[in-house]
């Protein structure tokens, strides 16, 4: 791409034909600024590129389903208000995008924003922020500041790890069903291997 201020969090699909990334647009946004944020898709032999989202809301942060069929990603569509990101799942090409997560809805506190699937698909996880991270804000920060995990259609909801500096983005390696890499606020990474965050950060 070629708007390195406003293209983010890129994800490649399993065939490593297709790309999906968060690109910010200055206008057409329900944002106090006005701008919004979609999900677009470039074919990377050909270099077309579509928006796959197409919604006034901050669409972002999208990740492939190991099968290449779906992709994640995280919207404030439901509660623009109060900009508080819930996480939908879309087709490959964006068509029927349905919201598999129901956050901390109108409150706004707190926000389920980078999504990862399993290696074998059968599991989500997804970042949670706070707005406090350590209970300062006198709010329940119970599943905030921690990384969640469901199964793809929003069930089985559970704390995954927890202890963390307001994570900003998660990744499982392809094929690697123990670890996640948890990028927190500040830029430190830190390591969830089998469930157990690690002591050592990179």
């Amino acid at each position: 791409t070629e708007l390195p201020d406003w293209d983010t969090y890129p994800s490649v699909s399993p065939d490593g034909k297709q790309l999906l990334w968060r690109r910010i647009a200055p206008t057409g946004g329900k944002s106090e600024s006005g701008r919004n944020s979609e999900v677009f898709w470039m074919d990377l032999a050909s270099g077309e590129i579509r928006n796959v989202t197409s919604h006034q809301a901050y669409d972002g942060w999208p990740a492939w389903s190991p099968d290449g069929r779906f992709f994640a990603f995280a919207s404030n569509r439901a509660n623009v208000e109060f900009e508080a990101f819930d996480i939908y799942v879309a087709n490959a090409d964006g068509s029927n995008p349905v919201r598999v997560t129901f956050g901390d809805g109108d409150q706004g506190t707190g926000s389920w924003t980078k999504p990862s699937f399993s290696a074998d698909g059968k599991t989500m996880y997804v970042s949670v922020g706070s707005y406090s991270n350590v209970q300062q804000s006198g709010e329940d920060e119970t599943e905030r500041a921690a990384i969640l995990s469901f199964t793809p259609t929003g069930g089985s909801r559970k704390i995954f790890a927890s202890g963390l500096r307001n994570p900003l983005d998660l990744q499982a390696a392809p094929g690697d069903r123990e670890r996640l890499y948890v990028v927190e606020q500040g830029g430190r990474i830190r390591v969830i291997r089998n469930g157990q965050l690690q002591a050592t950060p990179f």
